[in-house]
């Protein structure tokens, strides 16, 4: 007789990190749901994390690592065999070129179920003396790490939502994205938030599921938020709305961004973004009069404009109305999983936002506060010349598909000498590999909820403390050979003689050198990652449904007073944010749409978030047997001036390339845009497959066309479109 027994576990999906029970049969897991002890979540999952069991059982899931053949095929291989080619093959490019040559690429996926992983990666990389390692961050949202740079820190922090009287969500649909909220139940937080008189101001050019909450909802045309923030900062300045005294004692650079506002007239603002200028006013005043106010900007204002300056702005307006903990508060939302950061009511003073570190060799670019920049890599892989990268390790993501610009992607990844894509499945990247090496899944390993503290250090945290351990609940499918991410550096460094010293990922405390000779368990390497950790791992562990509460708030972080012999002041008029400014204004009384639309048929592409999918790493629906695409949503009234309708095939085409995509008529998106989802598409950027792999929007996007100074992200959002019938 079948014996069901229930595991308390942490879902990794995604960053939401919900507490979830597993229902496990003769050592297979059947049911999946949240788990209602735990107060914070109150039982709440989405569909991903319930329907995951679809993914983790594929009949596509790979089960053995494989190796590309002569002719292209691919067959299995057994891991330590494959390990023991690739440091044959990494020794012999690095003694020819040099370790510059060997890159890494860590993409969502990395950050949410590879805890004991990333260290282990990145202590390998460094130990071949290798600064080639890229991050997802700076191709999603760059500009929240490198603005604070340029603007300064507030070292007590910033107001949470749960502190907050008015929020402001830019383009942020947190109902589905799952960020930019307290983390867990969204909607019933947020419902409780408005019932308790909390107000909620969204701009947005879809009237998303968050914005239908909105008290007061502005739907511009895409790519005008950076015109809208200096409009609203115009207003309050003007109308001497400013705290005051937080301005005088901790704020310099007042007079330039004053100068640098004035351009940003609000019936000119409004005009161009094509809102009710009245409504523009509103929302500034409404923010500027709150006790507290919380903003956040979403992937797509990040990646429609300079996100830098779309970030620096934010960052001004939370100064000017005095939107920061003072001495004596207590902090709302410290880490927990990471050493415990100091509260201090004083300003961090403005820092470097480049030439932090290596050089690319491409545009100008280097790293910054957000790291060394994607959108480069792809030319770093295909200029010939000293420094040329010639392997990628790609963990935890795939750049085919997510990567801006996916025919300069396509042919970098076909350039490669040596390409390792660490992947359960074959995905578009995966079929570019040499070697595709097959990891355990979410289920079948430990992991913490260390994202959490990642996304509270970098502003768009969880708003309250909290913990969870979660144990791995099935064990490896039988006769399956899978290899860890962690597992497979460790084993390289073994084979190549190489220590491997496991750092922090703040660099908040000294690596840690593993035993090369002895490798640890990922128990071990979960205590590595935790050390000195705020709330102790054991305590963690001990605690099967979550350490949250008063429990997780203590010991409390009180603010500090700042010392009074040492004035320091938050910039709001940087030089250079306000050439960038200066230049936006130019745009805008000229009389040109900022990233708009010209005449005719022409459109402008936003991002979307579903509910059902996770960037290119999950879709709930398409592992149901359901839609396997992503649509081009588009305003009714659109699709009658183009002459389609639900399902009609168009074309889509920017300055860079097409694609084809399958239309759903959608109210919510405003006349003038389409609004699709982002990493979809097949392997190859020449075919189109809209109805079996998505559309690709990255294969529209140009790396060398109006990037970001800083992160090098371009416009992957409010791209100009031609959308015209077509067929498959």
């Amino acid at each position: 007789m079948a014996h069901t027994v229930t595991h308390k576990t942490v879902c990794q999906v995604c960053h939401n990190c919900c507490p979830i029970e597993v229902d496990v049969v003769d050592g297979r897991a059947v049911k999946i749901l949240g788990n209602k002890a735990n107060r914070h979540y109150d039982g709440f999952t989405c569909v991903k994390g319930r329907g995951q069991l679809d993914y983790h059982y594929s009949p596509d899931r790979l089960l053995h690592s494989l190796k590309r053949g002569p002719d292209g095929g691919y067959a299995p291989i057994w891991s330590e065999q494959a390990m023991d080619e690739i440091a044959v093959k990494l020794t012999r490019i690095i003694e020819r070129h040099g370790p510059r040559a060997v890159s890494a690429y860590f993409g969502t996926q990395a950050f949410q179920t590879a805890s004991a992983s990333m260290p282990v990666a990145k202590g390998f990389m460094a130990g071949i003396g290798s600064p080639m390692v890229f991050e997802s961050v700076t191709i999603d949202q760059p500009g929240k790490a490198v603005a604070p740079a340029l603007h300064g820190t507030w070292l007590g922090g910033k107001y949470g939502p749960n502190e907050a009287d008015v929020l402001l969500l830019i383009g942020a649909n947190p109902l589905v994205s799952m960020l930019g909220l307290p983390l867990g139940n969204h909607g019933k937080w947020l419902g409780d938030k408005l019932e308790s008189g909390g107000r909620l101001i969204v701009i947005d050019p879809r009237r998303t599921e968050t914005a239908r909450r909105a008290h007061l909802f502005l739907q511009p045309l895409p790519g005008h938020d950076v015109a809208i923030l200096a409009a609203m900062t115009r207003i309050i300045l003007a109308e001497d709305l400013i705290d005051s005294r937080f301005v005088t004692d901790n704020v310099t650079g007042i007079d330039e961004l004053r100068s640098a506002v004035a351009p940003f007239e609000p019936s000119l603002v409004a005009a161009a973004a094509e809102v009710d200028v009245a409504d523009l006013e509103t929302a500034a005043r409404m923010y500027a009069a709150a006790g507290r106010g919380y903003i956040d900007a979403g992937t797509g204002p990040n990646m429609a404009q300079s996100g830098t300056l779309l970030e620096y702005l934010i960052l001004n307006l939370g100064a000017l109305c005095g939107d920061r903990r003072r001495a004596g508060e207590t902090v709302a939302d410290p880490v927990s999983l990471y050493p415990p950061l100091p509260a201090v009511a004083q300003a961090l003073p403005p820092y470097p936002a480049g030439g932090l570190g290596e050089a690319m060799r491409v545009r100008g670019l280097g790293h910054c506060p957000a790291g060394m920049p994607v959108s480069g890599l792809a030319e770093e892989i295909l200029t010939p010349g000293e420094g040329q990268v010639r392997v990628l390790f790609s963990v935890g993501g795939n750049p085919i598909a997510a990567w801006p610009d996916q025919i300069r992607t396509a042919e970098a990844m076909s350039a490669l000498e040596l390409l390792v894509q660490i992947d359960p499945f074959m995905s578009a990247t995966a079929h570019y590999a040499d070697y595709v090496i097959a990891p355990p899944m979410a289920l079948e390993t430990p992991h913490v909820t260390h994202v959490l503290d990642f996304l509270q250090a970098a502003g768009i945290g969880p708003g309250a403390p909290y913990a969870q351990y979660g144990p791995a609940v099935v064990d490896p499918p039988e006769g399956s050979d899978l290899c860890s991410e962690w597992q497979f550096f460790y084993g390289l460094g073994q084979r190549m003689g190489v220590q491997i010293a496991a750092p922090h990922p703040l660099g908040l405390v000294e690596p840690v050198p593993l035993d090369m000779a002895h490798p640890p368990t990922e128990e071990e390497l979960l205590d590595i990652v935790c050390q000195g950790s705020r709330l102790p791992l054991d305590v963690v562990r001990r605690h099967p449904d979550g350490v949250e509460g008063a429990l997780a708030a203590e010991p409390a972080t009180v603010v500090l007073p700042g010392d009074p012999s040492t004035p320091t002041c938050l910039d709001v008029g940087n030089p250079q944010m306000m050439a960038d400014l200066a230049a936006v204004a130019d745009n805008l009384g000229a009389g040109e749409h900022i990233g708009g639309t010209a005449a005719g048929d022409d459109m402008l592409l936003i991002s979307r978030r579903e509910m059902h999918a996770t960037n290119s790493s999950y879709n709930a629906m398409a592992a149901r047997g359901g839609r396997r695409h992503n649509p081009a949503f588009i305003n009714p009234v659109d699709a009658t001036r183009l002459g389609v309708g639900a399902d009609d095939v168009v074309r889509i085409a920017s300055p860079r390339a097409s694609v084809l995509a399958v239309v759903s008529l959608d109210e919510s998106v405003r006349p003038g845009v389409v609004s699709m989802s982002h990493a979809y598409g097949n392997p190859s950027p020449d075919v189109d497959t809209p109805l079996q792999d998505g559309s690709s929007t990255a294969r529209l996007a140009d790396v060398t066309v109006d990037f970001d100074r800083y992160s090098g992200q371009p416009r992957m959002s409010a791209i100009p479109v031609t959308v015209t019938p077509a067929s498959l």
